[in-house]
């Protein structure tokens, strides 16, 4: 009796010893879920810079200027569009990992048609160096992959439907700034519109005490009464 009580509890053991084991053994692709797996930044303000390349070369560089960012050196961005691409590299992260089958293919697509997205933070330090690729077939998720890696990722964005491509094929046109003027009116003393095709048009608005006036540009254009 004795005997057959030790053979079930060394076989309750052994059981509890794999079942341990089992649920605790090292799952070989949790470091891919936590290193390379990886598209998101936690802290986007530590973002100073994103250069977006597509294959056709159209390159977008958006640099971080105090509180604004600016296009190519050149032209303020529209801070709609900033804001939903760093919301975006916050939240995006890995739904799944493609089949083996599949990748091939979506290798080929991303060679094709990737577009280059490269982050750095604001001293210029690289933070992540990725490709953006098509859509799935149900268009919920989106292919990356990490600059010098053969393994893709399906991400997503939750609470978002749709591809998370759109947001990195802007062209830098669509980058900029829409609105015409954004200083401070208050600090103008001199504003100039000329016509060149229409010259009896043109005007100097200028400042004139607590007011404003306004004369023609030319002296050959005749002035208005009243």
């Amino acid at each position: 009796m004795n005997r057959n009580f030790l053979l079930i509890a060394i076989l309750l053991l052994s059981a509890g010893i794999a079942w341990y084991v089992w649920n605790n053994r090292k799952d070989p692709t949790s470091n891919l879920d936590r290193a390379e797996s990886n598209f998101k930044i936690e802290d986007v303000n530590t973002i100073g810079r994103i250069i977006i390349t597509n294959k056709e070369g159209m390159r977008s560089d958006l640099k971080r200027k105090d509180d604004r960012w600016l296009i190519n050196d050149q032209h303020l961005v529209r801070k709609t569009n900033i804001e939903h691409l760093l919301n975006g590299i916050h939240r995006q992260h890995l739904d799944y990992i493609p089949n083996k089958a599949a990748v091939p293919d979506i290798i080929k697509s991303i060679s094709v048609n990737g577009i280059h997205v490269e982050i750095f933070d604001r001293s210029g330090k690289e933070l992540l160096n990725y490709y953006v690729g098509g859509v799935t077939q149900d268009e919920r998720g989106t292919f990356f992959l990490k600059e010098g890696s053969s393994q893709p990722y399906t991400l997503i964005e939750p609470g978002f439907e749709g591809g998370l491509r759109a947001r990195y094929s802007l062209s830098p046109g669509d980058w900029r700034d829409v609105r015409f003027w954004i200083e401070d009116t208050k600090a103008i003393d001199t504003l100039k519109v000329h016509y060149p095709k229409q010259r009896q048009h043109s005007f100097i608005l200028y400042r004139s005490g607590n007011d404003y006036k306004v004369d023609p540009m030319f002296s050959t254009t005749a002035r208005k009464s009243g």
